[in-house]
């Protein structure tokens, strides 16, 4: 099946949008506000008419449209019993899924993405050289000391892993017994916690990700850096203050390692790929400049989509039926 990309443009509705493409209905594939193309459909029924999404909002529609749109998708406990594991492939993140009584989170699930990644020290063939790293033309760096790459990978490991864990709790839809515990007919149903397990592994092979780590020549001062290739800054937090819709500056502070390990786990920038100010939010809504994937340190509902993506590939509960409560990093409830 292809599909076509269309941009949502003032005054459409379903309707005018099915008439557009010679459809009686349209099933609609969205990108969500934080990622590319997802693979959960989201079935708008073109007689209910009304506005589709915001305009701008880009949506794929699938180029075989059956005549009458399908049955919603079975809820609670028709849907499968959960795999325990979603195992890794290339540039792909395994992830578990363990039962309240082997979590670390006591009576509650736990969903853990698990990163294999590979992290490779950057050598200058000489005491020094330099490197075009993102942005930035020709970054000094110098060869790590040994002791300090090791330390550089588990404060990296250490920080990434205590931001995200523990950020979002997914609750099941009435009705899905399968998350009830204990299990059985004397169960309660248990919330899902998300966690996040970082994994170095030895070789690139072995690898769902591989990280480029450059250690800073003495005197270099930029912060420059991606997902994929890390400098020393990256421990450090970096100030980005950004102009929302109405013109008010709003002061940040980006937690830079938790916003690069976002972009592994599958996280865009709130509005659009790529680096510009426009992408972290810059005349935009002021959540998206404060989120930790714009230019911020708060997390919301957005943020939770790679866990919601594996629940419904674990579970083949749908992510649209799951409740998602969002928690700061002390595990108190976000009303974001």
């Amino acid at each position: 099946m292809g599909f076509n990309s269309y941009t949502v443009q003032k005054g459409d509705t379903k309707d005018s949008i099915a008439r557009k493409f010679g459809v009686p209905w349209v099933t609609i594939w969205y990108a969500t506000p934080n990622s590319a193309l997802r693979s959960t459909p989201g079935f708008v029924s073109v007689t209910e008419g009304g506005p589709v999404a915001p305009v701008g909002t880009v949506i794929w529609i699938p180029d075989r449209q059956e005549l009458a749109p399908p049955k919603p998708p079975l809820k609670g406990s028709a849907a499968k019993p959960p795999l325990t594991m979603l195992s890794k492939s290339r540039n792909v993140n395994e992830s578990l899924l363990i039962d309240p009584g082997s979590s670390r989170s006591p009576g509650e699930f736990e969903l853990r993405i698990v990163p294999y990644i590979f992290m490779r020290p950057m050598e200058p063939e000489g005491a020094e050289g330099t490197a075009d790293i993102s942005w930035r033309k020709d970054v000094r760096y110098t060869k790590w000391n040994p002791q300090d790459f090791e330390d550089f990978k588990a404060k990296s490991k250490k920080r990434a892993e205590d931001f995200w864990n523990n950020r979002f709790r997914m609750w099941p839809p009435d009705g899905y017994h399968y998350f009830n515990w204990p299990a059985g007919k004397g169960g309660k149903p248990a919330a899902v916690v998300c966690t996040v397990v970082i994994k170095y592994v030895d070789n690139a092979g072995a690898a769902s990700h591989v990280v480029r780590c450059y250690h800073r020549a003495q005197g270099e001062q930029t912060g420059s850096l991606d997902h994929l290739d890390w400098t020393d800054a990256i421990l450090e937090e970096q100030s980005m203050d950004l102009r929302d819709k109405t013109g008010k500056t709003i002061p940040t502070k980006n937690v830079t390692l938790a916003h690069e390990v976002g972009h592994i786990l599958g996280l865009d920038h709130p509005v659009c790929s790529g680096s510009e100010r426009l992408c972290y939010g810059e005349g935009g809504e002021p959540w998206q400049i404060r989120n930790v994937m714009g230019a911020g340190d708060l997390v919301n509902k957005t943020n939770a989509t790679p866990w919601l993506e594996r629940l419904e590939r674990h579970t083949g509960v749908p992510a649209a039926q799951w409740t998602v409560d969002t928690l700061d990093s002390f595990g108190n409830p976000l009303y974001l």
